[in-house]
């Protein structure tokens, strides 16, 4: 499996962290108008409606985009409950262990540019990253997967 793949393989995981940011109003809050059709638009509300009442979601805000940029975005539920504080564009959210999935893209872009080779020692490109000096083994390249 190379590495495109498995970035595709974990996009449901990254939607599915996106809906389980945190429960509470099923309201969109801050809607952007945008290039998604109204009739799209009101699925999509549907569905993160659907979503946090069954994972019992305080909060979240989505996104909806594709290679002409952003197609919508929407903000629901509270950032913070007890202060009744609606999610914003300025809202932070725990990331998580999701960084995983961004690494992983931007490697596989990377690699599909001719930037990177997946058999490089990963000291090539950091070069503060020296491990096998530390175990006097072989470099570690991009592609080895950790264990």
């Amino acid at each position: 499996m190379n590495l495109m793949q498995l970035a595709w393989r974990q996009l449901p995981v990254f939607l599915c962290f996106l809906l389980m940011s945190g429960c509470a109003t099923y309201h969109p809050v801050d809607v952007d108008q945008s290039r998604l059709l109204p009739e799209r638009q009101q699925q999509v509300v549907d569905q993160v409606k659907a979503a946090m009442s069954k994972g019992d979601i305080t909060g979240l805000s989505l996104a909806v985009v594709d290679k002409g940029g952003l197609l919508w975005s929407g903000n629901f539920g509270f950032a913070d409950k007890a202060k009744q504080q609606t999610p914003n564009a300025n809202t932070l959210y725990r990331i998580g262990s999701i960084t995983k999935l961004f690494t992983a893209t931007a490697i596989a872009q990377l690699h599909e540019r001719g930037l990177l080779d997946l058999h490089d020692p990963v000291s090539k490109h950091l070069p503060e990253l020296k491990v096998a000096a530390c175990f006097g083994g072989p470099d570690i390249t991009i592609a080895q997967p950790p264990h």
